[in-house]
């Protein structure tokens, strides 16, 4: 998480040492908005996720669920800010494979903390719940009841999938700083 943190941080310094960027930017001024409040937003999703992968093991139930729904609602609103700075400096969209880790967790916190009563899918409408006995650090069991169907239980490796998301979004934040310099040179650091 630190790499990304550093690349939020070259990406803010570009912009702010960037006069043509800059001038660029302001001449449109929702997207100077929007890479504002999506840098911020970067930023301080990073400062949770560091905290997140730092402090170990939860304590008890209510800290174990509090820790995994932050940690996952983090990754989401990281994920949109990296979507909308790639989208204001690059001009496109990062297209994701849906077995990425990126989207991945997007589903899985669908799953556990956005729509676990009403989850719809092929099969219908799913209840999900996360088994309590199972939180640890590195995972979980989604229990996932289907209409006439028979219980599925799925267990997440949160390491894995956290680990990879953290690679792919590197990579795409690397694409965006590489995207400023091509666009509007060094910045103006001197």
């Amino acid at each position: 998480m630190q790499r990304i943190a550093d690349l939020e941080h070259q990406i803010r310094e570009h912009l702010n040492f960037s006069t043509e960027q800059r001038e660029h930017l302001h001449a449109a001024k929702d997207d100077w908005n929007i890479l504002c409040v999506s840098l911020d937003t970067l930023g301080d999703s990073a400062q949770a996720l560091m905290h997140y992968e730092h402090h170990g093991e939860a304590r008890d139930d209510g800290e174990k669920y509090l820790r995994l729904y932050g940690m996952l609602q983090a990754i989401v609103l990281q994920q949109d800010a990296i979507r909308n700075i790639s989208r204001v400096i690059t001009g496109a969209e990062e297209k994701l494979a849906p077995d990425s880790g990126w989207m991945q967790l997007r589903d899985i916190r669908i799953m556990t903390s956005g729509h676990p009563m009403e989850k719809t899918s092929k099969r219908g409408t799913q209840r999900i719940f996360v088994s309590r006995i199972t939180i640890h650090k590195a995972g979980f069991q989604l229990q996932i009841l289907h209409p006439n169907a028979d219980p599925e239980f799925r267990d997440v490796d949160l390491d894995d999938l956290f680990t990879r998301y953290k690679n792919e979004a590197v990579e795409l934040l690397e694409k965006i700083h590489q995207s400023q310099v091509e666009k509007w040179g060094p910045a103006d650091t001197a």
